[in-house]
């Protein structure tokens, strides 16, 4: 169970990091290359 939690948090930190840079790129310009 020790083992769960460290990971759950990486992965927590990955999406948020990876979010708040989608985010930004969004904001930056307002239609990206890649159009999701």
């Amino acid at each position: 169970m020790s083992l769960l939690l460290p990971l759950v948090l990486l992965v927590a930190a990955a999406v948020l990091v990876v979010v708040g840079f989608v985010v930004l790129a969004r904001h930056r310009s307002g239609r990206s290359r890649s159009g999701y």
